[in-house]
């Protein structure tokens, strides 16, 4: 037997952000194995305060670590990312930005804009100061990468606890 459900404009809406939170959790679980998400292996979130992988499109290499390590909820982190060429030439120049995302909340890293600066010292390493997470839980770190005329994503979900 169907039944059918007529929902009202309100309870749409409430559906449809149900749906849409659904599709975001889900896109944080797929990940390349080093923790770099679009590559459709799937995976688990990561723990570690350090990793490396691909950018999405492939375009960069990355490989990054957290100071302190391992993150402590609550307190603030800095990120090192080194970041390579395809062929692995280290990059420099780029406009590096990080964020950090809870996908089951869908929120970020509440009244903070974290700032990503070069290292002059190691060509392809950029800092990024003032990174946060206000609760315990999955996390995603996204950073935007472009350089040479050329923009790429990664992303990492691993949990802060």
């Amino acid at each position: 037997m169907t039944r059918s459900v007529r929902l009202s404009p309100p309870a749409l809406l409430r559906v449809g952000a149900l749906a849409t939170a659904a599709l975001v959790a889900l896109s944080a679980c797929e990940s390349d194995g080093h923790g770099m998400t679009g590559h459709g292996t799937g995976g688990e979130a990561q723990p570690k305060t350090e990793s490396s992988g691909k950018s999405k499109a492939g375009r960069f290499q990355l490989s990054w670590t957290t100071t302190p390590s391992p993150i402590v909820v609550g307190d603030l982190f800095t990120v090192d990312t080194t970041l390579r060429d395809a062929k692995g030439a280290a990059v420099t120049g780029a406009k590096v930005s990080l964020d950090a995302y809870m996908p089951a909340h869908m929120h970020g890293m509440e009244g903070l804009k974290p700032e990503t600066e070069a290292v002059a010292a190691t060509p392809g390493l950029y800092r990024t100061k003032g990174m946060r997470f206000q609760m315990p839980g999955q996390w995603e770190l996204r950073w935007t990468v472009e350089a040479g005329g050329e923009s790429d994503t990664a992303a990492l979900a691993f949990s802060a606890d």
